[in-house]
């Protein structure tokens, strides 16, 4: 895939601005950074370190400044992890790989694993909605629970049409894989 950036400058002003957004962000917070084999993964960590984790994955040419307004509210309860999505504009790898592969799974095992975490929560809006529908296909005993809000994509792998079924039915739903591998 092409990269999202049409020109290096471009490139750079983006980043630029995000870091100052960063410094307005409303909660204590880490700035991680997760090796993985489609390159370094930037992540927001707030919220106590003991509290239950939750992953937020941000929409299509866009980054973790969205979640800016709720964080302070989820992470008085939540360990929250705001991911900048490889390939997107923000501070993460730009690589792209294909959604019709399992890369992205791969990419989020990778990052999981780098911050520690065997199963969590996910939440994500539109292309990040996808991805943790996709993951939670893909990988059920890593998933407690999935928001997925305005997932993109669905309709081009009937996701919805099978996966949604499994997860309403809690546990044992989700525990079983429906899906293509």
């Amino acid at each position: 895939m092409p990269n999202i950036y049409k020109s290096p400058e471009g490139e750079q002003a983006i980043k630029n601005r995000y870091r100052q957004f960063l410094k307005h962000w409303p909660v204590a917070n880490q700035h991680l950074r997760a090796p993985t084999r489609e390159g370094e993964t930037f992540i927001i960590a707030s919220g106590s370190e003991c509290a239950p984790p939750v992953i937020r994955l941000h929409g299509t040419a866009f980054n973790s400044i969205m979640w800016m307004g709720d964080i302070g509210a989820w992470s008085q309860t939540f360990r929250v992890y705001a991911i900048d999505i490889i390939g997107d504009a923000g501070l993460s790898a730009p690589s792209r790989p294909s959604y019709t592969s399992d890369a992205h799974a791969l990419w989020l095992d990778d990052v999981l694993a780098a911050l520690g975490i065997e199963k969590a929560s996910f939440v994500g809006v539109s292309l990040g909605g996808w991805l943790a529908l996709d993951y939670a296909t893909r990988r059920p005993q890593r998933v407690k629970s999935v928001v997925a809000i305005a997932p993109g994509g669905l309709a081009s792998k009937n996701v919805l049409l099978w996966a949604l079924p499994l997860l309403l039915m809690g546990e044992w739903g989700a525990q079983k894989d429906g899906g293509e591998d």
